[in-house]
This record gives C-alpha cells, structure tokens and sequence, in this order.
C-alpha cells in the first residue's frame, strides 16, 4: 500500500524506544491542542 501511493516505509532501530519520540511527542500534543480525550479520530 506504501509503495503503491509513492511512500517509503520507515522503522526505528530494534530496542531503542527514542527512535519514535518526536512522532509521540507530536501526536500528544496534536491530540491536546485539538481538545480530542480519546485521541485522533479516524477518518
């Protein structure tokens, strides 16, 4: 499905939990700033 819309799929280093830290960070502070309790809703 990546590749068919012209994406690269991208994975973090096994066993290093702050590879993904800045996405995390980012999706918290979307969900706070947006008012969402439950999170993101899917589209």
């Amino acid at each position: 499905m990546l590749s068919a819309n012209g994406l690269i799929g991208s994975m973090g280093r096994r066993g290093n939990p702050y590879d993904n830290a800045k996405a995390e960070s980012f999706m918290k502070t979307l969900k706070v700033e947006a008012g969402l309790p439950n999170g993101v809703r899917k589209l």
